[in-house]
């Protein structure tokens, strides 16, 4: 009963269309981070009903492509099956030796959690959504979310940035004017409008506050749901390219089309191309005219009314002109996109050229995931300035993520891919006679049946409620929010009797779409672009034939069990060893975050420490810890700097002894917490760089030899780790000039080579890595051997 109940109400392919629609709706490049951790969960149990309940077996694909002569579409899937596999097991192997080598094992372990989800998703769509009307759905579902992540993306462009930098700048200048203020109204609005920003995952100070104020105020590409505008570039190129092929399949075989349809499909192609501009994207705008050509001239060969054809694309040339016309006259293009081109692609060569360098290390197993930015910066080019997270290109990202194994797994998969051939009823287009032959004897998929726009809702509202439930925001307040839920519905809702169908060459032209786009961008290590990816590459593989099923029927309960059980204990593993630990640390990391504000460091101490011992693998609490810890030495030394001790004598240059147990307890206690910082990240010069600035801040009261040279032995290994950063070496310089004698030399080299990479930024015009003139002069001072 509960097998033909789970069966007949098509519980599976509204599961996975839940979760496709949920996938699109958080920031995936924050996976390592854990966030996506829930949807891993969901997939695992949609994979445990379908392998107890369904079968998770390909008996439905009888209605589905047969394959053409010649071909052996069983091969075909299991050699995909086989590569796909090799693609997440590359990166479970990277994450063992991260581990062994000591580096950042969570946003590994997170990752690895996330690629088994996605095995589990490609299993999904290649046996739950084989049939033809369940992939024409998962596509529109998609590609009508899309339009409605389109629809927010143009009132971030046009409302949100500006309504953002209000806000912000009213927070900042409160917390400008506490800084000389001692009224406690004032200070207590400071400490509100920070504990508002560090809600809201906004920096306070430093680097990453300088780059968050560059994005607010001299940039206005939205990001959508995402925390980057490319990914949403490549979502957005991605759903623009299917929708293409899409239409020009269907429209081909349909003869009597309803005016509300053409109108819906317009208006979806005009939000897509609109917000897909606004991104300023050039890798996804080369990406969409690339696949588009190719689709354009594999329709054309296959059949297709050369008529209908040349209509099509005249009306794209159409729309794409008039969008950037449009796009122009409001702003939202000018000609710096075009000129920053070729320096933007000389930035992607030497993204490349350190990737390469640091390849040459570990060809074999790479970085490991999430590991890419620390072992990157050892070998990072001086004139590139990102400190990126992603070697923005495909193939090296799958290598340095997963190492060979994963590539030689990517490399295979799109080999299956690309090379699938399909008969005429699923890869190409029907001759016209043909095509109302079929129309007669086939029953087409009709949407309204399948009323697959109610997951479409189910998945923006679940996820929505997770993001409410663990205080997630995305910037915005709800009613804005709720523009892509609504414009989803109205696109479903206008779509609701329209017959589309999908092919295999649509579903090629997704995967080229992607691939493309990826070669210059990052994102094949994020969730929500490697769902895509699988998506199209299982609907662009031929499916097995009903007598092949006939054959291997008899395997797939035993099979089946097997499968829900393996799915069952990964359950149980990620919910135990990923899920509860990284919420739990997140809620207590927050929770001292929110006592540090309000100066109870003690209760922040013990939220930080109960956070760290939740999840022993977690960089982020003891961060925090040591981030609080060098913030009260820098504060402490430098009060008694300004108010020094008063003797019998007068004012002495020493601190007394009570001063001297504080300064000593805070260095006892900056030491331990960089110790434990740098004990769960190996490869992190964070931990020293810290350690650095709080030792020579000590010396500078105390004059404590010992600290100015532990303070420079740290900072030694700072750039050794981070060689192409001008103020490392700048420290460097400062420390052992203040040490004298024989560190001397050390001094002088140090500032020489702070000078030259001072040159590369200023020639390449990095303003967030420019030197202040004060420290430039006093480079240039003891770069000819003077101490200060």
């Amino acid at each position: 009963m509960g097998f033909e109940l789970v069966q007949k109400s098509a519980l599976i392919p509204s599961l996975v269309f839940a979760l496709l629609a949920a996938g699109l709706l958080w920031p995936a490049e924050d996976a390592s981070g854990g966030r996506g951790l829930i949807l891993v969960t969901g997939w695992l149990v949609t994979g445990a009903i379908a392998a107890f309940f369904s079968g998770f077996s390909d008996s439905d694909t009888s209605a589905g492509d047969s394959p053409s002569p010649g071909t052996s579409p069983q091969r075909s899937q299991r050699l995909a099956d086989i590569f796909l596999c090799l693609l997440a097991a590359g990166h479970w192997v990277s994450t063992v030796v991260v581990f062994q080598r000591g580096s950042d094992r969570r946003s590994a372990l997170n990752l690895t959690f996330e690629w088994l989800g996605l095995l589990v998703a490609w299993f999904l769509f290649r046996r739950s959504l084989s049939a033809p009307g369940q992939r024409v759905r998962a596509c529109m579902v998609l590609i009508c979310l899309c339009g409605g992540l389109s629809a927010y993306a143009v009132w971030q462009h046009h409302g949100f940035y500006q309504e953002q930098t209000q806000w912000y700048g009213e927070r900042r200048n409160v917390m400008d004017a506490a800084k000389e203020s001692s009224d406690p109204r004032v200070l207590s609005q400071a400490r509100k409008a920070q504990q508002e920003l560090l809600e809201n995952q906004i920096p306070l100070e430093g680097i990453d506050r300088f780059l968050w104020e560059q994005r607010l105020l001299n940039s206005s590409e939205p990001m959508g749901t995402f925390a980057l505008a490319n990914t949403l570039a490549g979502v957005l190129a991605w759903a623009l390219v299917s929708l293409l092929g899409i239409v020009t399949y269907s429209f081909t075989a349909i003869r009597q089309r309803r005016q509300m349809d053409v109108l819906v499909l317009l208006l979806l192609a005009v939000l897509l191309t609109y917000a897909l501009m606004l991104t300023k994207s050039k890798s996804a705008w080369i990406a969409v005219l690339a696949a588009s050509a190719i689709l354009t001239l594999r329709r054309w060969r296959s059949g297709t009314s050369s008529l209908f054809l040349m209509r099509g694309a005249l009306a794209g040339t159409g729309l794409l002109m008039m969008t950037f016309i449009g796009g122009t006259m409001l702003g939202a293009l000018d000609k710096e996109i075009i000129l920053e081109s070729p320096r933007s692609m000389q930035y992607r060569l030497m993204y490349w050229q350190g990737t390469a360098e640091l390849l040459k290390q570990t060809p074999l197993f790479g970085s490991g995931p999430g590991n890419f930015r620390n072992a990157y910066l050892q070998h990072k080019v001086p004139e590139s300035s990102e400190e990126i997270r992603d070697p923005h290109n495909l193939i090296l990202d799958v290598w340095t993520s997963g190492g060979i194994i994963a590539l030689l797994g990517l490399v295979g998969l799109a080999g299956c891919v690309f090379s699938a051939r399909s008969a005429p009823s699923s890869g190409e287009p029907l001759a016209d006679g043909d095509a109302r032959e079929r129309s007669r004897n086939e029953p087409r998929p009709s949407h309204s049946a399948g009323r697959w726009w109610i997951p479409l809702l189910v998945g923006c509202l679940g996820m929505w409620a997770w993001n409410w439930l663990n205080a997630f925001t995305l910037g915005t307040t709800a009613p804005q929010w709720a523009l892509i839920p609504a414009t989803s519905a109205i696109a479903a809702w206008g779509l609701r009797k329209t017959e589309l169908q999908v092919d295999s060459v649509t579903a090629q032209a997704g995967v080229m779409t992607l691939s493309i786009h990826l070669l210059a961008a990052g994102g094949m290590e994020m969730p929500s672009v490697v769902l895509l990816y699988l998506l199209s590459a299982a609907f662009a593989l031929p499916a097995v034939s009903t007598a092949r099923n006939r054959i291997i029927q008899p395997q797939v309960p035993r099979l089946s069990v097997l499968t829900g059980v393996c799915c069952v204990v990964a359950l149980a593993g990620i919910v135990r060893f990923g899920l509860i630990p990284v919420q739990e640390s997140e809620i207590h990391t927050e929770s001292g975050r929110t006592y540090l504000i309000q100066r109870q460091f003690g209760r922040a101490e013990e939220e930080l420490k109960v956070a760290a011992q939740a999840d022993p693998w977690s960089l982020t609490p003891v961060r925090v810890q040591v981030e609080a810890n060098l913030s009260r030495t820098i504060e402490i030394a430098r009060r008694i700097r300004q108010n020094p001790p008063h003797t019998t004598q007068g004012i002495s240059i020493q601190p007394d002894l009570q001063q001297s147990l504080m300064l000593s307890r805070l260095r006892e206690q900056l030491m331990l917490s960089c110790e434990e910082l740098a004990a769960r990240d190996v490869s992190s010069y964070g931990p020293d760089l810290m350690l650095a600035q709080g030792l020579s801040e000590l010396y500078a009261v105390t004059s404590a030899p010992d600290d100015i040279i532990q303070a420079i032995r740290h900072q030694e290994a700072v750039v050794r780790r981070y060689p192409a950063n001008a103020q490392n070496w700048t420290m460097l310089a400062f420390m052992a000039s203040s040490a004298g004698g024989d560190f001397l030399p050390l001094s002088r080299s140090a500032a020489q080579e702070a000078l030259r990479l001072e040159d590369i930024n200023q020639h390449w015009g990095h303003r967030d890595r420019f030197l202040e003139p004060e420290q430039v002069r006093l480079l240039q001072k003891l770069s000819g051997g003077e101490a200060r």
